[in-house]
């Protein structure tokens, strides 16, 4: 009896102990040095595919040609996007591998969408986990009117698609709250003093909810602004 008692309690010690290393773990695996490399990789963008058009075929067996002049099956690939600095490679890396399908997705939609075509409006990419939202319209001027943001719920992506744009990015540490969170709008208000890049059709910034942005602001020469945003829902 006394055997089973013991065995039980070193088993339960076990099990107990090796779930606190697990967590412990998974809360220290992405130091800076692990996540700069994995990011580097870029296999978290080449996971970004679309599914190839399906191949039709007569009742011999014979590939059929598409006559329907369809060309919304046709995928448009992106291939020379870049990823703009700075980027929370920490935060990224976590989030990341907390959600690999709706980054993916996200992904595939900014990989693989003729974006010149889309009109303004929110699209729908994996339900309200993942959705597109697409502005056009005149860029901010940099003054008391615009405000630095965050969000809770969901990280970003900002994608300027013609034009160009300021876009403010700061830690979050590093902003003072003007405006309490709204859970309606997942948004937060805040001041602050930081570095600003510009936003062009060769990069997009990803944006998670460790860092205050201020994205929209007017660069010189640039009146007219088509930009995507894309917005991956945080667990």
């Amino acid at each position: 009896m006394r055997r089973i008692i013991y065995s039980f309690v070193l088993l339960f010690a076990t099990s107990a102990f090796g779930s606190l290393a697990a967590n412990a773990q998974s809360d220290t695996v992405w130091t800076r040095e692990k996540a700069a490399k994995w990011f580097a990789g870029m296999d978290w963008f080449k996971g970004g595919t679309a599914e190839p058009a399906k191949k039709k075929y007569d009742p011999f067996g014979r590939e059929l040609e598409d006559e329907s002049g369809d060309t919304a099956a046709k995928v448009v690939v992106n291939a020379n996007l870049k990823p703009g600095s700075p980027v929370n490679m920490v935060e990224f890396a976590r989030q990341y591998h907390a959600n690999p399908s709706r980054w993916d997705k996200a992904f595939a939609y900014l990989k693989n969408t003729d974006l010149s075509t889309v009109q303004p409006g929110r699209y729908p990419i994996d339900g309200g986990d993942v959705y597109a939202v697409i502005t056009l319209g005149p860029p901010k001027m940099i003054d008391d009117t615009t405000t630095w943001e965050s969000h809770r719920n969901f990280e970003d992506i900002h994608y300027v698609i013609s034009g160009k744009e300021r876009i403010g990015i700061i830690p979050l540490a590093q902003a003072k709250v003007v405006k309490q969170y709204d859970s309606g709008h997942d948004l937060a208000g805040y001041s602050a003093k930081g570095s600003y890049y510009v936003a062009t059709p060769a990069l997009f910034f990803i944006i998670t909810t460790e860092e205050a942005h201020r994205p929209g602001i007017r660069e010189e020469g640039c009146n007219m602004v088509k930009k995507l945003y894309i917005k991956v829902r945080k667990n």
